[in-house]
């Protein structure tokens, strides 16, 4: 095998997060995130050994953390020309 067979057969390293790591950078709770993750709001991967075990472990790629934070991201209404007051005492 040459160097660029080995090269080609690598994986690519992803980094991984996890929900501990997440509520850290976010901001809020653990249960907040596993709620996420358990809703299918946030992508993870169950890394645990039996993924039928009642206390899971995920990890989340820091890619589908981003692409989360960005679908959540409210973004400023254009703003709109305020309305002039109508004089009533014209119609009085």
């Amino acid at each position: 095998m040459t160097r660029t067979d080995i090269r080609a057969n690598q994986q690519q390293v992803v980094p991984m997060l996890s929900p501990k790591q997440i509520a850290e950078r976010l901001g809020c709770s653990f249960r907040l995130v596993m709620s996420y993750i358990r809703r299918g709001e946030l992508p993870a991967i169950c890394i645990s050994a039996n993924p039928l075990a009642r206390r899971r472990s995920y990890r989340v790629s820091v890619e589908d953390l981003e692409r989360f934070i960005k679908a959540r991201t409210v973004q400023k209404p254009p703003s709109r020309p305020r309305r002039r007051r109508t004089d009533y005492k014209r119609y009085v």
